[in-house]
């Protein structure tokens, strides 16, 4: 099975609704609510106002990794992180993210 049919299997299918609603249907770069649909079909017109479910880790299945290492992004800015080509930076806007997350959850800084 290859990454993108692994990503029709229900397993992903409910551990995406699980970050999606963690994440209050909100970019956590961001913080738009953007448009969630629930089929498989995307209108190309309103393909930006998506909301994916990224992962920082890509390790074995997409449905087994840790929900720390999965978070919503916009299309934009899903699309912005995987455009950056230098890992450091890349690194650095994982942490950003990921703080981000903490204080709009309420939990303390590292």
């Amino acid at each position: 099975m290859d990454y993108f049919d692994k990503l029709k299997d229900v397993r992903w299918k409910n551990k995406r609704q699980e970050i999606l609603e963690r994440d209050n249907f909100t970019c956590q770069k961001c913080n738009s609510k953007r448009y969630y649909n629930t089929t498989d079909e995307v209108p190309e017109k309103i393909y930006d106002l998506f909301l994916n479910v990224h992962h920082f880790d890509y390790n074995g299945d997409p449905w087994e990794s840790n929900n720390e290492d999965l978070v919503t992004l916009c299309e934009s800015c899903h699309a912005y992180y995987h455009s950056i080509k230098n890992e450091e930076l890349k690194k650095l806007e994982m942490i950003k993210i990921k703080r981000t997350m903490k204080l709009l959850s309420g939990a303390n800084n590292e």
